[in-house]
């Protein structure tokens, strides 16, 4: 595999994590304000809302597109700009198929890294704050709430499980990723290397979430073994 298909591959691969961040979170936070105010999905479900959304995908993805072809390089081209940035620290990995390196461009890309943190830590206690505030009115709203009864407390549970399996495996490990490469934090390769393996079993850790939290499901699948 050439260096400029595992390029393009990465940074796609860069492009469908965030998707599936945004995604997740529009989907929790859907479940979470809809179930106490059904009437406020007027606001979200409308075409205007929808045209928004697609809006700002379009225009963040066409933008990360542009940075990424301005940033594309062949192998040789890539060694030249690790060299002068670096001299030789880099050097034992410069014959790895797969060695890819982003230049700096004179701090601009750590400075959009930095305002994606930024935005990260913004909608990350966004997000807390209403799942805290969706937590308050169960109790609240539990005996009131026409949508809130015993058959769909197993639900909640699972949607709350949920929550916590996307939080602890996909945001906060995204956090630490994008804090660590941006700010430059000596010594934390590690600490990336591990976080990063905890997003890629987020997937299975939410399966296994849903299968236990669930009971129809969690009844099926006792039945079968």
């Amino acid at each position: 595999m050439s260096t400029q298909v595992f390029y393009v591959i990465v940074f796609i691969g860069l492009a469908i994590c965030v998707h599936s961040l945004w995604s997740i979170f529009l989907s929790l936070v859907n479940r979470f304000v809809f179930l106490f105010h059904p009437h406020w999905q007027k606001y979200l479900h409308n075409k205007y809302t929808i045209f928004y959304i697609i809006f700002c995908h379009t225009f963040f993805d066409l933008v990360y597109a542009a940075g990424c072809w301005r940033s594309l390089m062949n192998h040789d081209a890539m060694e030249q700009r690790a060299r002068s940035d670096y001299g030789n620290t880099l050097e034992k990995w410069f014959k790895e198929p797969s060695f890819i390196y982003v230049p700096e461009f004179y701090g601009i890309t750590r400075t959009f890294g930095f305002a994606g943190f930024i935005l990260l830590v913004i909608v990350f206690f966004l997000f807390v704050g209403i799942a805290v505030w969706f937590i308050v009115n169960v109790f609240i709203y539990k005996k009131a709430s026409k949508t809130l009864n015993d058959h769909s407390a197993f639900l909640l549970i699972a949607v709350l499980a949920q929550t916590g399996c996307f939080l602890v495996f996909m945001y906060i490990p995204s956090m630490v990723v994008v804090y660590c490469w941006t700010l430059a934090v000596d010594n934390s390769a590690n600490v990336v290397n591990s976080v990063a393996q905890l997003m890629t079993i987020h997937g299975t850790v939410e399966m296994v979430t849903m299968l236990y939290f669930i009971t129809p499901y969690k009844i099926y699948c006792v039945k079968c073994v």
